[in-house]
């Protein structure tokens, strides 16, 4: 008898232990979803930048003060085209910067920051405290702010799924650098502006 009830308890931990398996492997099998097929992309041939050396693509806007601009508008400066988002952190931190350039640099550069805000508030919010800090930057003439709807300008026609990204355009309107996420710095910046003045 004890022998009988030694297989018994031998037979149900065996059970007991291959149905845990199994029960855990399916729970870990992720259950069925609508696989959506992504939109196709443009096919990137150079890691760096496909598009430096192009001349940048045509697009117009609003900025926030109101007033409509087209990106030929700027033909004859240098343009750093950054686009970011009050809830980027790289984005606010490497803002700043950008201000300090387009002060130092008022009659060559112009400042053209995109935001892929959904959130207007938060980005008003955000440039309240640009205003605070650096009020005579967030003046000038040459620093232009703009909310890009629905990434019209930012994903459809510039590709730009990761934040931040900057592109340098020089005064013939041919895109010449790409700086992507905030791993530069002021020295950085200046240097790539001096080769187009």
């Amino acid at each position: 008898a004890m022998v009988r009830n030694i297989i018994i308890l031998l037979v149900t931990v065996i059970i007991g232990a291959g149905l845990t398996y199994v029960m855990d492997y399916t729970a870990s099998i992720p259950p069925a979803q609508k696989v959506k097929t992504p939109e196709p992309m443009q096919e990137v041939t150079d890691a760096h930048d496909v598009r430096t050396g192009e001349v940048v693509p045509q697009f117009s806007f609003q900025d926030i003060r109101g007033d409509e601009y087209a990106v030929d508008d700027f033909q004859g400066k240098i343009i750093i085209l950054n686009f970011w988002a009050s809830w980027c952190t790289p984005c606010v931190k490497e803002f700043p910067i950008f201000l300090d350039m387009a002060e130092d640099y008022k009659e060559d550069v112009v400042f053209l920051a995109l935001s892929s805000d959904f959130d207007e508030a938060a980005m008003q919010r955000f440039l309240t405290k640009m205003r605070n800090k650096k009020a005579s930057a967030m003046a000038a003439k040459n620093v232009i702010i703009a909310l890009d709807d629905n990434g019209a300008i930012t994903r459809d026609i510039f590709q730009t799924f990761r934040l931040p990204e900057t592109i340098i355009i020089d005064r013939e309107g041919v895109m010449r650098d790409k700086l992507i996420g905030a791993d530069w710095s002021a020295d950085d910046l200046s240097s790539l502006l001096e080769q187009y003045r």
